[in-house]
C-alpha cells in the first residue's frame, strides 16, 4: 500500500514539490503544506502594516513581536538575563562579570569598589597605597618620608637586648654620653615601625639625619643627637648616635613616654666633571638673564625671576612648624628646636601662619624667646588665628636655641595650635 492510497492523506504529489507534510486543520487527516514564520504560535502575524518594522523577542520571554525601528523603544541591558536587572544606585558605575553567580553585574567606578584594592578608607587618614606582601593586590601602609616620630616606654636598662613590645632603652646610664639607642619594632601602642626605622641609615651622607629624644609630657626633657649608623638584631634596631645637646645629662626616668622624632640628611651629591669653556660666558654672572655679581649673596639660592624673564639671587627659605594638640597648662614650653644650621626670622614674621582648631576666649600671648630672651609674640585675640610681631630680625647660630612658650595662665578653651614660621637660610 502506497502513501497516497491511505483514505487520511494527499491523493497525489501534483504539485507538493519541497512541501511537508502536517495535520489538516480539522485535525482529520495529513496534508501537504509551505510552512511560514506566521504559522508559529509564537510568532506574530505580518502584513503590509508590518512592512519595514524588525523583530525581537518579549521582555518577559513569551514570544517575539515586531518593533518599529524609529518609534519604538530599543531593548534595554537589563533585559538581558544574564545580566542584574537591579538599577544601578548611583551614576557612573562600571559593569563587571561575576563568576559565582553568573551574571554580568554593577559596580561603583571607584578605587575602593575594585577587587584588589582595600575595602574602606576609614582610620586610613594620610596613608599610602602599596603593594601587600602576597604581591597580589594593593593595602593602605603609613608613609615613609624623611621626618617622622614615634612614641615609646622609656627603659633604665642599659644592655644590648630587645628592649621589648614599645620600649626604648640607651646604651649607658648618663644618657646624654649614650653611643647607641636601642629601639624596639613596635611602638608603645603596638604599632610596627619596622619599615620607618630600617630608612634611618638610608643617607649616604657621613651624617645619616638628626635624632632627637624628648618627654613627649614634658618637651623641655630631651637629648638631641645626630645618627651615623644603623643595625638590625632580632625584634629592635641598634641606632649609632653622637650627642649633640641635651636638657640634662639624664632627663628621662623609668616607664617616661617618649617620643623618638628623626628627621633624614640628604644623599651627598656626586662631584660633577669639570666642563669645558663655551664660546659664550666664561661664568654664571657673565650671563645677560643673570645677576650682574655676588655681592651679598652668600648662601642664597638663585630663581626665575616674577617677570618671568631672567635669574635672580633670594633668600633660601626655611620653615620651621610645630602643633600642639590637646588644651596647655599654665606656662607651657610648646616648642623647643635647636639650631643646625645658621637661620634668620625676618621682622614681623611675613609669610608664617598660626591657626586653632578651638579658638580662644581671651587675648593669648605665646612668647617666641633666642636663648630665653623673649623677641617676639603669637597672639591669638578671641580668635581661632593668631598674628605675629617681631621687632628686628633674628638670626640664629647652629646651636642656638629656639623656644615658644604658652602664656603663665592658660586660656580655657584654645587647642589644636598648629604654626609655621617663614625664615629663610643665612
Amino acid at each position: 500500500m502506497r502513501r497516497h492510497d491511505a483514505a487520511d492523506t494527499p491523493a497525489n504529489y501534483s504539485g507538493a514539490a519541497l512541501k511537508f507534510v502536517r495535520v489538516n486543520a480539522g485535525a482529520t487527516a495529513l496534508e501537504f503544506h509551505v510552512p511560514v514564520l506566521g504559522d508559529s504560535s509564537d510568532f506574530p502575524t505580518y502584513s503590509i502594516a508590518t512592512a519595514a518594522m524588525l523583530l525581537r523577542t518579549k521582555v518577559d520571554g513569551s514570544g517575539l513581536e515586531w518593533i518599529s525601528p524609529a518609534g519604538a523603544s530599543a531593548p534595554a541591558l537589563t533585559d538581558l538575563t544574564d545580566v542584574d536587572n537591579t538599577t544601578p544606585a548611583t551614576d557612573k558605575q562600571i559593569i563587571y562579570w561575576d563568576n559565582t553567580a553568573g551574571k554580568w553585574k554593577y559596580r561603583d567606578d571607584t578605587f575602593l569598589a575594585l577587587k584588589d584594592t582595600p575595602a574602606a578608607y576609614t582610620g586610613k587618614g594620610g596613608q599610602y597605597a602599596v603593594v601587600n606582601s602576597t604581591e597580589d593586590g594593593l593595602v593602605f601602609a603609613q608613609g615613609v618620608s624623611g621626618a617622622f616620630s614615634i612614641d615609646y616606654s622609656f627603659s633604665t636598662t642599659t644592655t644590648d637586648a630587645d628592649p621589648g613590645n614599645g620600649n626604648l632603652r640607651v646604651s649607658n646610664a648618663t644618657q646624654n654620653l649614650s653611643t647607641v639607642i636601642r629601639a624596639d619594632l613596635l611602638d608603645k601602642y603596638g604599632s610596627d615601625w619596622s619599615a620607618a626605622l630600617a630608612t634611618l641609615a638610608d643617607s649616604t651622607n657621613t651624617v645619616k639625619g638628626y635624632l632627637r629624644l624628648y618627654n613627649k609630657v614634658d618637651p623641655t626633657k630631651f637629648i638631641f643627637f645626630t645618627v651615623s649608623a644603623l643595625a638590625s638584631p632580632a625584634g629592635y634596631k641598634n641606632i649609632t648616635v653622637v650627642e649633640v645637646a641635651s636638657s640634662t645629662a639624664s632627663p628621662f626616668a623609668g616607664l617616661d613616654v617618649v617620643t623618638l622624632e628623626f628627621t633624614l640628611a640628604g644623599d651627598k651629591g656626586a662631584t660633577g666633571a669639570t666642563g669645558a669653556t663655551g664660546a659664550g660666558a666664561a661664568s654664571f654672572t657673565a650671563l645677560t638673564d643673570a645677576p650682574a655679581n655676588y655681592t651679598s649673596a652668600g648662601r642664597k639660592t638663585v630663581r626665575v625671576n616674577a617677570a618671568a624673564n631672567a635669574l635672580e639671587f633670594i633668600d633660601a627659605p626655611y620653615t620651621l612648624a610645630f602643633y600642639q594638640e590637646p588644651i596647655m597648662t599654665n606656662a607651657q614650653i610648646v616648642y623647643k628646636f635647636i639650631a643646625t644650621v645658621p637661620f634668620t626670622l625676618p621682622s614681623g614674621l611675613s609669610g608664617s601662619y598660626a591657626n586653632a582648631e578651638v579658638a580662644s576666649t581671651g587675648n593669648v600671648h605665646f612668647d617666641i624667646r633666642k636663648n630665653g630672651s623673649d623677641v617676639g609674640d603669637i597672639v591669638f585675640n578671641i580668635s581661632a588665628t593668631g598674628s605675629f610681631t617681631l621687632g628686628s630680625d633674628q638670626s640664629f647660630a647652629a646651636g642656638d636655641i629656639l623656644t615658644i612658650t604658652g602664656p603663665a595662665t592658660a586660656d580655657a578653651t584654645l587647642a589644636g595650635v598648629a604654626t609655621s614660621l617663614k625664615g629663610y637660610l643665612t
